[in-house]
């Protein structure tokens, strides 16, 4: 991951998807090229300092709160790379410098920031991951809950890591001054990423879109109801008689999911059908095993 921060450190989404047009803004990287400020005078360039290392503070407590102790390697190398010399005098800064500095940190702002991410992300992005692990994956996890079960099952582990990179892209977009905390952006850019995902599965395979809806549907269908069907003909009698009115493909596919658990994708598999053959087939056999159940007789 050190390699492609290296190469690139652009401004880009995973909200955004191959066949969408970029922004010129997004297509751009960022420029971490710092300016020389050896012309400036030494209360400046202590102003300067100050500023940076106020900056890296609030980035650090957010991202690495008590990593660091004391002022990190990289910004001594980022003071290096501006010819700026910390002072460990304080130099006195008067009306005129404070003024100068103003001018000069309007531009270096951004541009010591964007060094600052860079450098962060290029050596502790395992760290900062590992931090936000708990958070990423419980939103990560938490949207795969209300998927259908097979669509959880074949886009978990992928939505996951979709949650993880679009962290990654939020920190680049993270402005401490503007946000003190990132969660928040975070959380709504990674929940819009995993749901464009989804969109965008579902669009280079319509068939798939069919069977969720319909999955999702079904589920809700019976979660709305007083109890559960499935569970009411767990047993005895009942769940015998309803299987009666079952054909034989209709009954394999009904014990293979409700009873030993098996996904849509392993049953059509094994039976040598669709996966959406197999989900309509599935919905079908309920809704007549259901209509034989009401007829009468309680199940309870």
């Amino acid at each position: 991951m050190s390699s492609y921060f290296s190469q690139h450190f652009s401004q880009t989404s995973l909200r955004k998807k191959p066949n969408d047009a970029a922004s010129e803004g997004e297509k751009r990287r960022l420029d971490v090229t710092l300016p020389d400020c050896s012309a400036d005078s030494a209360a400046v360039k202590q102003l300067i300092v100050e500023a940076t290392i106020a900056m890296n503070g609030s980035i650090i407590s957010v991202i690495l709160p008590d990593y660091f102790e004391e002022t990190p390697e990289y910004l001594v190398d980022l003071f290096k790379q501006m010819k700026i010399k910390e002072s460990r005098a304080p130099q006195a800064a008067n009306a005129a410098d404070k003024t100068t500095f103003a001018t000069r940190w309007e531009t270096l702002n951004s541009l010591v920031l964007a060094r600052i991410k860079f450098t962060l992300l290029q050596r502790y992005i395992e760290h900062i991951l590992t931090y936000f692990q708990g958070k990423i994956t419980q939103i990560a996890r938490s949207y795969i809950r209300h998927l259908p079960r097979h669509v959880a099952e074949g886009e978990g582990d992928d939505l996951i890591t979709i949650a993880q990179l679009e962290f990654v892209e939020t920190f680049k977009v993270w402005d401490p001054e503007k946000a003190t905390n990132i969660w928040p952006l975070a959380y709504t850019r990674i929940t819009g990423a995993m749901k464009d995902h989804i969109r965008y599965v579902t669009r280079s395979d319509p068939s798939r879109l069919y069977d969720w809806i319909n999955d999702a549907g079904y589920v809700l269908m019976l979660n709305q109801e007083e109890h559960n069907f499935e569970d009411k003909i767990e047993t005895g009698i009942q769940l015998n008689r309803a299987l009666k009115v079952l054909s034989v493909r209709e009954k394999r596919i009904v014990v293979a999911y409700a009873k030993q658990d098996e996904t849509f994708q392993t049953i059509a598999t094994k039976l040598k059908l669709s996966e959406s053959q197999v989900s309509r087939i599935y919905k079908k056999a309920i809704d007549k095993m259901k209509r034989e159940i009401a007829k009468g007789t309680s199940i309870d």
